[in-house]
């Protein structure tokens, strides 16, 4: 049997630390890509089941000496973008409903997108929403625009109308409470459709009413704050759907990349945006939670 030497001893004995470095590092960096792998699993979990339930309901106080003394105190809730077909179906809009009920609204505002555009009704569905939407309860008025994805389904203006909803596109209408004093809503089509006339919209004659004006889209808003009004109410930017601290939303919609802060004053006009219930066909929201915003007029 040859002997071995001290040389081959050491080389060996060298050997067997490297194997046992390479082994340690590759533990490492497999533990490394399990981790990744688990955060990312947790994050898609989040941002696919957990992010797009439930609901948050945004508050806000609206104050103005235009607001009719009978309308001090009106609670108006606003809504957008339900994209039913996403991530809602029958038993999340029926606790939407609820929600916006124990709110007790007085005026209910929906800013479009009742229906992904891809998905396919039929009359039970069609029913059922109806039936649903119907439940919502308002003292004043319930009032609706067209979003883009509205104009594709034939239904839209009837699932509205039949749950009490008065669907005002490029048209305005004189609001009143107690049969006193009233303030003006107005609504603007979808430019995306081509839609869009604010003149008409803005054809009224009493100047010094409170104006409402309600539109789908984000980008609108630019032309509508030519025809000073006192509040716009818009939807259509999801928020982004993922929103990043201090970058915001990353997905942008087509014509919603402007004005899509919750809330922001530019001159004399106050602008909300609702970030709406559902998602697009990316169903994912991550930092950015289905919401509905509640305004509370009051004057001043």
């Amino acid at each position: 049997m040859p002997k071995v030497t001290r040389s081959e001893k050491n080389k060996k004995k060298q050997q067997e630390i490297t194997n046992e470095k390479i082994k340690t590092k590759s533990n490492f960096l497999f533990r490394i890509f399990l981790v990744i792998v688990l955060c990312l699993s947790i994050l898609f979990v989040y941002a696919r089941y957990m992010d797009t339930s439930g609901l948050m309901v945004n508050e806000y106080t609206v104050s103005s000496t235009k607001i009719p003394d009978t309308f001090h105190g009106i609670k108006i809730v606003h809504f957008s973008d339900i994209h039913y077909g996403t991530t809602v179906d029958l038993n999340y809009l029926e606790s939407i409903v609820q929600q916006i009920n124990e709110l007790k609204p007085d005026i209910v505002i929906f800013t479009g997108d009742l229906i992904f555009q891809n998905y396919q009704l039929d009359n039970d569905i069609i029913k059922e929403i109806t039936n649903t939407l119907s439940k919502i309860k308002a003292t004043i008025a319930k009032y609706a625009c067209m979003g883009n994805e509205d104009y594709d389904n034939a239904q839209y203006n009837i699932i509205m109308k039949n749950s009490g909803f008065t669907v005002l596109n490029n048209t305005y209408e004189n609001v009143y409470y107690q049969n006193q004093d009233y303030i003006i809503i107005n609504s603007i089509g979808s430019s995306l459709n081509n839609d869009d006339d604010i003149q008409k919209a803005f054809a009224f004659e009493n100047k010094d009413k409170y104006v409402i004006s309600i539109v789908h889209e984000t980008n609108t808003v630019e032309e509508i704050l030519k025809y000073n009004p006192d509040m716009i109410l818009s939807g259509h930017s999801l928020g982004g759907q993922i929103r990043i601290p201090a970058t915001g939303g990353i997905i942008h919609q087509k014509s919603a990349n402007k004005y899509t802060k919750r809330h922001e004053i530019i001159d004399n006009t106050e602008i909300f945006n609702s970030y709406g219930i559902g998602t697009s066909k990316i169903r994912f929201r991550f930092l950015n939670k289905p919401s509905i915003n509640l305004y509370r007029l009051t004057k001043k």
